[in-house]
């Protein structure tokens, strides 16, 4: 399969490990990349994972704050998309300000996880406040999101959809994942692109998602992880992932 077309993109929680290696390494790794998906810090990161959840918490316990993200004029001048990701439940009151702030900073759009599950009458208010502030809407499904919503939000010309799988180990891809990504695919239509995320901790495992028919790959715990540990081994990751699409 021609891989042309493709695209990754990369998570990290906003000023992570702390902000001088966030910026360095965000700086080293746009060129990489296709996306890059910020993390607003939060208590209550509910649809992550272990590494992830412990990250927000070293963050916020270093004094990184989701208001915090105006301080990062350095996220404007990459070279790649910008994705904030925010959870409904924590931004839904000051959703006009998070959604001006991130749009100054020339973000595509704000993610929100939790905003189909909890709050589907919101809906509405979220595509409309987004539009109003220069952004597309972008939304999060699961398996279990019900198809005609699937098909309902895909019609309102989002920039992405993403699907979040259950996170898993190894290399190859159980039956009902692939699945799943087909049953998303066909419901989309073509009417916007299709990321997938979640339990992506190698290069075998990022081509056998996009194989399967993802248009984006989102890697996020084994970044995260590694960047903790050794950002230069971080950066050398994502250039890993970035050669196995680019060839």
């Amino acid at each position: 399969m021609d891989l042309n077309g493709k695209r990754l993109g990369i998570y990290i929680p906003l000023g992570y490990p702390e902000p001088k290696t966030f910026l360095e390494y965000i700086d080293l790794i746009s060129n990489l990349i296709d996306m890059l998906e910020i993390g607003i810090p939060t208590r209550s990161p509910i649809y992550d994972g272990p590494i992830i959840r412990k990250a927000h918490k070293e963050i916020l316990g270093k004094g990184v704050l989701p208001e915090h993200i105006k301080s990062y004029p350095e996220l404007s001048k990459l070279k790649c998309d910008l994705v904030a990701l925010a959870y409904y439940s924590e931004i839904g009151a000051d959703l006009s300000k998070i959604l001006r702030s991130i749009a100054d900073l020339g973000f595509k759009c704000l993610l929100t996880p939790d905003l189909l599950i909890e709050y589907p009458e919101k809906l509405d208010l979220y595509t409309k406040a987004s539009r109003d502030n220069g952004l597309e809407p972008c939304f999060f499904i699961s398996s279990k999101t019900p198809y005609k919503l699937v098909e309902k939000i895909s019609e309102l010309e989002p920039y992405m959809i993403y699907l979040g799988l259950q996170a898993s180990t190894g290399t190859s891809l159980p039956i009902q994942v692939l699945r799943n990504i087909s049953i998303a695919r066909e419901l989309i239509k073509g009417r916007a692109p299709l990321a997938v995320g979640f339990g992506i901790n190698s290069t075998d495992r990022l081509i056998a998602i996009l194989r399967g028919g993802a248009d984006i790959a989102v890697v996020g715990s084994e970044v995260v992880r590694r960047l903790g540990k050794d950002p230069s081994n971080a950066v050398d990751f994502v250039r890993s992932l970035s050669n196995a699409i680019r060839g």
